[in-house]
């Protein structure tokens, strides 16, 4: 497995790889309240959500040293987006889809 987001960066990988969510957990958790609280896991952790990554590009993503262009996300994060109502969280990170 490889570090998705090394392509956007300067620096060597570093550390071990974990999961950097393109949705942040935080967005899930405020979309899924209520009754749809129990599928809360699921859906944070859907394979669509997030990317690979080595832990030291994964904190700079999530403490927005660098900027991925919307072009360059897995079509996949984008259906998921869609289905769950989050398309707003897609282009408020990554701009507007092209």
């Amino acid at each position: 497995m490889s570090c998705f987001l090394a392509p956007f960066v300067d620096t060597p990988c570093d550390g071990p790889m974990d999961k950097a969510h393109l949705i942040p957990k935080q967005r899930i958790k405020r979309q899924f309240t209520g009754e749809r609280k129990d599928l809360l896991d699921e859906v944070i952790w859907h394979p669509s959500c997030w990317v690979p990554a080595c832990r030291k590009h994964h904190g700079d993503f999530d403490n927005h040293v660098f900027r991925i262009p919307r072009s360059a996300l897995p079509q996949g994060v984008e259906i998921f987006a869609e289905a769950l109502g989050m398309a707003w969280s897609l282009e408020a990170d990554f701009g507007v889809r092209a």
